[in-house]
């Protein structure tokens, strides 16, 4: 998964809870799609920086080599 599909995914959960009727026990269910939003944003942010600093890595490498 990418970035790009990673946020598709946060978004789609953030409607889902938007949906919600905070009047209905639901609503901890809404919590919980938001924070799983929020997790997997950063998890995307985590693995888009570590295939960056490989990337450098491999060129650094080859520059060495």
């Amino acid at each position: 998964m990418d970035q790009a599909e990673a946020e598709e995914l946060a978004q789609t959960l953030e409607a889902w809870a938007a949906l919600a009727d905070p009047a209905n026990d639901l609503a901890l269910g809404s919590r919980s799609m938001l924070q799983a939003a929020s997790v997997i944003r950063r998890q995307a942010e985590i693995i888009a920086s570590l295939r960056h600093a490989l990337q450098q890595a491999r060129v650094r490498e080859r520059l060495l080599d």
